[in-house]
């Protein structure tokens, strides 16, 4: 014991003879740098940083138990999932989206008008249909508490967003220094059904925007802002309420931003026809995304014509200066709904066409960084870059962390909405039980149409999640637990203008061509590659520039010089991991086994994961191998459309992935032929024309309102990329056939 005691009175007294000794200097000189290089040495060795502390790995928790959200009290909620905490993190994350400045954003006029487009209930609400911001006070802070470091993320706190009232899913990007407005998942993800006066939220449901109207207006008033100085003098009033207005300091910034959303305007909506507008609640995602990386970041645009050339802009500044003989740039002729997100983390494939390997974790990373740059995300693709990868805006922990919440996402259940007595209850058992049997084959109905291959009934292709699976924590849901169904377009025989968009097209590499690839410096890319190709290499350049925060943000923070250490480390023992690892392997072969399939022939489907059990609850070894295996993999030959499972479809409308088809019912029903001819015998029919953006929804044919009204687009279904045609499976059932499969539909 007097040991112990004499022992501790000397560690004690150790600060105060450190203090008077004349080798403190000298210890601490040498001690500091050692401590530094001795943890570098450490995390180098070591690969990256704990991965699995990241949330979407595993079984990692978000641990922010003081947050409390936001008050919506005039929405009603279903059970699913979510609470208050999740759906407002998901509403305004941002993801690396760079739309327009911030300030510039929130004071800019309407073309023609002094309204703000992001005025409370504006444009963007009543005329684009974008979800309003739905309360005036906040009760906690959005700032995320992760066990996580994201020097590159900043969450807009309780009183910017009280201040801005955002839209939901457009978010507060950039930078501290330099805000930016931005789009994340929710604005296109987010839904509202409206029954009588009562509103349903969907939480990752279709939403209703119109994509290409609101970006067309935001370009009409930058051009329009520069033109006219009346506009520009208030806006310089509005951003600088107290301060001397410097126009022409605030000219020359709307010159760059202008530049910038002219260009998109050329690659995207200006050449689309004037009467197949994509209108409300659809967009050609993969058209936008090509145009974007394969045509502005590879440097192969279209030149900005001198009519469009705002005086006082250069050509230069204009971005575009190639022509686009070659075709990188080609007109987004095959819009889609916007997909529901629901049960997604749990399917192999994604995409409309089933383009998406979605079993890798690497290939999910790939996947949402390809959709941040195809909504105005930036990348660098410099033709001299030493470094691992490109810098880039995207948010690589941000986009990780929208994965996690997606796969704690439950489908809607119209009993739910029942039970809060917003939607009608269920018919009687008899009529579901009806509908049971016609879905799943039970008895025979002359009305189904059998093709090769597939079993006569509808749950061949939709397939029904077993009966525990929703009410499962995701973390014991297998990555592959819902099968899907790839079908040859020329069989489901709808318009076929998707599919094909999956299927190998040539591209000029510009920027990249004769470049050594960031995956392997020992391969060239050639002057000419596939679409895929290309922007794989572009996606997977951008994953490895995130992990450069030092060199691609000025980031000296003790975080960022770790990430930048790390992801120089991982590349440098990447390749020789790649030679020796006989496990990784087997998981490369894994993913190949289940990313290329597609049903080639007419009696051939596949469901891509029936024989996997690769789960989300992950290992960290796991992660780090199925990252270093080929997760950028994009390689897609089928021309095909991919058939879920179809829980929620009665909150997913309008129908078929082009959003042709209004209700569900409509779905049931054949479409008109070429002549115009209705060949059912009751004559009931698909609608040629229909008009979308109303979310006052039909309980009984389970869809949207039709009728033209302000504020809405005309789908012409005759038009290309339009076609309501296939999917004819159901549609020789009797009118009570259809109500009874309708029921059973609305218990899924």
């Amino acid at each position: 014991m007097k040991f112990l005691k004499a022992f501790f009175k000397k560690i004690a007294r150790f600060p105060s003879w450190f203090a008077r000794s004349r080798w403190n200097k000298v210890i601490t000189v040498m001690a500091v740098p050692g401590l530094i290089i001795g943890y570098l040495l450490i995390v180098f060795l070591g690969g990256f940083t704990n991965v699995s502390s990241y949330v979407g790995y595993g079984k990692a928790k978000d641990n922010d138990k003081a947050y409390n959200g936001l008050s919506e009290a005039d929405i009603v909620f279903l059970d699913q999932g979510w609470d208050d905490r999740y759906r407002n993190r998901y509403y305004y994350t941002p993801q690396g989206s760079y739309i327009l400045p911030l300030d510039i954003a929130l004071n800019l006029e309407m073309p023609n008008t002094q309204n703000l487009i992001f005025a409370d209930d504006g444009p963007v609400i009543k005329q684009y249909r974008y979800l309003a911001y739905q309360s005036d006070t906040l009760s906690g802070k959005l700032t995320k508490k992760l066990n996580i470091k994201t020097p590159n993320q900043i969450y807009p706190d309780s009183e910017s967003l009280k201040n801005r009232k955002l839209p939901i899913g457009f978010t507060v990007d950039g930078t501290p220094k330099n805000p930016m407005l931005g789009i994340n998942c929710a604005a296109c993800h987010t839904s509202n059904l409206s029954y009588k006066g009562k509103t349903i939220r969907v939480e990752g449901g279709a939403a209703m925007g119109d994509f290409m109207g609101l970006f067309g207006a935001l370009d009409d008033s930058l051009v329009e802002t520069l033109k006219d100085q009346d506009k520009l003098i208030r806006l310089a009033k509005r951003i600088n309420e107290d301060e001397e207005v410097d126009l022409d300091s605030l000219r020359q910034r709307l010159l760059v931003a202008s530049a910038e959303r002219q260009a998109w305007q050329r690659r995207n909506s200006d050449t689309i026809p004037t009467d197949a507008p994509h209108g409300h609640g659809r967009v050609d995602a993969f058209g936008v995304i090509f145009n974007q990386v394969l045509g502005r970041d590879l440097g192969l645009d279209f030149p900005a014509p001198a009519d469009d050339i705002v005086d006082g802009q250069s050509e230069a500044m204009a971005i575009s200066t190639l022509a686009a003989i070659h075709g990188n740039v080609r007109v987004p002729d095959a819009p889609v709904s916007y997909p529901v997100l629901w049960d997604t983390p749990f399917m192999g494939r994604v995409q409309w066409n089933g383009s998406a390997n979605n079993v890798s974790r690497g290939g999910v990373l790939g996947r949402n960084t390809g959709q941040v740059l195809g909504v105005f995300g930036q990348v660098d693709v410099t033709e001299n870059n030493i470094l691992p990868g490109y810098c880039s805006t995207v948010k690589r922990e941000n986009l990780q962390l929208f994965d996690y919440w997606i796969q704690s996402l439950k489908s809607p259940k119209w009993e739910d909405a029942a039970e809060q007595k917003v939607l009608p209850p269920l018919s009687d058992q008899a009529l579901i039980d009806k509908g049971f049997d016609i879905y799943h084959g039970k008895k025979a109905y002359k009305g189904l149409v059998k093709i090769p291959g597939i079993e006569n009934n509808c749950s061949s292709c939709h397939s029904i999640p077993s009966d525990n699976y929703r009410d499962k924590p995701f973390y014991q849901k297998e990555s592959c637990e819902l099968p899907i169904t790839l079908v040859q377009s020329e069989y489901i025989g709808t318009d076929p203008n998707t599919a094909k968009a999956g299927v190998r097209q040539g591209a000029f590499s510009g920027r990249l061509g004769g470049k050594p690839t960031k995956k392997d410096p020992d391969v060239l890319v050639q002057s000419q590659e596939q679409k895929l190709t290309l922007l794989k290499e572009v996606v997977s350049a951008s994953i490895a520039g995130s992990f450069q925060p030092v060199t691609c943000r000025g980031d000296f923070s003790i975080s960022a010089l770790t990430d930048s250490w790390n992801g120089f480390g991982k590349l440098a023992r990447g390749k020789v991991d790649a030679t020796i690892s006989k496990e990784e392997s087997a998981n490369s072969a894994i993913y190949d086994s289940i990313s290329g399939g597609y049903a080639a022939e007419a009696d051939t489907r596949i469901d891509e994961c029936a024989n996997t059990a690769i789960r989300r609850d992950l290992t960290q070894d796991e992660i780090e191998k199925g990252l270093k295996a080929d997760p950028y993999k994009l390689t897609f030959d089928a021309d095909a459309y991919r058939a879920r499972p179809l829980t929620g479809i009665w909150a997913s409308a309008p129908y078929l992935h082009n959003g042709s088809v209004p209700t569900l019912y409509d779905l049931l029903i054949p479409p008109r032929d070429l002549d115009g001819n209705c060949p059912d015998p009751e004559g009931r029919c698909r609608p040629v024309t229909f008009h979308v953006g109303s979310t006052e929804f039909d309980p009984i044919h389970v869809g949207f309102q039709t009728e033209a009204a302000e504020h809405t687009t005309m789908i012409d279904t005759r038009l290309s990329g339009n076609l309501n045609t296939g999917h004819n499976f159901v549609t020789g059932l009797s009118h009570e056939e259809r109500l009874a499969l309708l029921e059973y539909l609305k218990t899924l």
